[in-house]
Order: C-alpha cells, then sequence, then structure tokens
C-alpha cells in the first residue's frame, strides 16, 4: 500500500512539472527590444516600450544633423588648409573645433576663426556656431 501511495504522489507531481515547448523570450520582445512583426517574419525595427527613457534613441527614425555637418564642411572645402576636426552639437549651439595646416598669427588667427564663424553662421542661421580654430 506505501508503494502504491508513493506511486501516486510521484505521478501527481511529475504531472505539475510540464516543460512548455515555447521559450520565455517571446518572438515579439527578445532581449528587451520590442521586434515588430510586419506580416512575413521579424523585422529589424526596435521599439522602445520596455526600455528605460534615458537610453539613445536607436530607430531610423531618429533625428539626423548630416544635413549640417555637411554644410558646415562646405564652409572649409575651398580653403585646403583647413579641415574640421571635431563638431559637437548641444541644443542650438555647435561648436566647431578648425585644424589648419598654415602657421598663423594672432591676429591672423583671430580673422580667420571670425570669418569661418560667419561664413558658418550664414549658412546655418538657425544654430549660435561657436568655432575654435588650432593651429600648427
Amino acid at each position: 500500500m506505501r508503494v502504491l501511495w508513493m506511486l501516486i504522489l510521484l505521478l501527481f507531481l511529475g504531472a505539475c512539472a510540464n516543460p512548455s515547448k515555447q521559450s520565455e523570450i517571446q518572438p515579439e520582445s527578445h532581449k528587451g527590444s520590442e521586434l515588430k512583426q510586419t506580416g512575413e517574419g521579424v523585422s529589424n525595427e526596435r521599439g522602445t516600450t520596455e526600455q528605460n527613457p534615458n537610453f539613445l534613441n536607436l530607430s531610423k527614425n531618429r533625428e539626423q544633423n548630416e544635413d549640417e555637418m555637411d554644410k558646415l564642411h562646405e564652409a572649409v572645402r575651398n580653403d585646403k588648409s583647413l579641415k574640421i576636426d571635431n563638431v559637437t552639437m548641444n541644443g542650438n549651439t555647435i561648436w566647431v573645433d578648425v585644424g589648419s595646416d598654415q602657421e598663423l598669427t594672432d591676429d591672423e588667427k583671430q580673422k580667420k576663426q571670425a570669418e569661418l564663424q560667419s561664413k558658418m553662421q550664414n549658412i546655418i542661421p538657425r544654430y549660435d556656431i561657436k568655432v575654435n580654430l588650432d593651429t600648427k
């Protein structure tokens, strides 16, 4: 009788541990990013429903500033001695670091820096542009 009750208890406990055939990670929420299904299969677009709102926006429709960068490069394109080293955008302010191959005096450097700043400001008037000219 004791063996029969042990067998019934074993069958009862074994029936409670039914393994699921589905993964715990559903295909629409894989590794914390929502994968959108558009008809056939899963697309590579990322959603932000399960992410921290402080994360960078990695979706394809984020704001792109490449047009402004191209316009800034146009300002120094004709002068072969100048090269834009770094561009930092923060709000409505753009800081542009420009490198020069020429040796310039302080007065020439200030004039060139003011000339570049006015050129860039005329090309992109909606931003407040600050230029830093580095020479040899």
